[in-house]
């Protein structure tokens, strides 16, 4: 999590403070504790019935313990990258075998030949898990191949596609 973060310019501000753990126990208690039994005395039976239970009392909730912002305005800012697929995998740092080959766990990916470098033997690779369970190898800022989950490469046209 804090690799994709920091690669989305994200800053993680950690509550190392005493008093902010507090408050964020405290809040879990209230949570914890005192929403289950509101539940329990409403007479909460079923997935739909908690549903529409907690869109009320998520607002009751806030109008309790919300507190209005100091300052106008919002530090949402939209992401303007296009790598939101790398990002959001998982990285393993793999080196690429005499014979083109990537092992990944059980898989062997074959890396096809590439036009700016004759062969990707011993060069350091990066393998990425991906969420619909495909498979990526990037070379840097090159996608040697996108593979299915079971290892077979999949046409160059979908991996550009996905890519992008």
């Amino acid at each position: 999590v804090g690799r994709a973060l920091e690669q989305l310019g994200i800053e993680i501000i950690p509550a190392n403070s005493p008093q902010a753990r507090g408050r964020c126990e405290r809040s879990y208690g209230t949570l914890q504790g005192r929403l289950p039994q509101e539940m329990r005395a409403a007479g909460v039976d079923s997935i739909a019935a908690a549903n529409a239970f907690l869109t009320a009392y998520l607002e009751k909730h806030n109008k309790q313990f919300a507190v209005a912002a100091a300052e106008q305005g919002t530090a949402f800012v939209p992401y303007s990258g296009s790598e939101l697929d790398k990002i959001f995998s998982k990285h393993h740092e793999r080196v690429v075998g005499n014979d083109n080959v990537v092992s990944f766990g059980r898989l062997k990916l074959q890396v096809e030949r590439q036009t700016f470098r004759f062969s990707m033997a011993r060069c350091r690779v990066l393998v990425c898990e991906h969420l619909d369970s495909t498979v990526s190898v990037w070379y840097g800022p090159n996608l040697l191949g996108r593979y299915a989950a079971d290892g077979a490469p999949l046409t160059s046209k979908t991996s550009k596609a996905t890519a992008a």
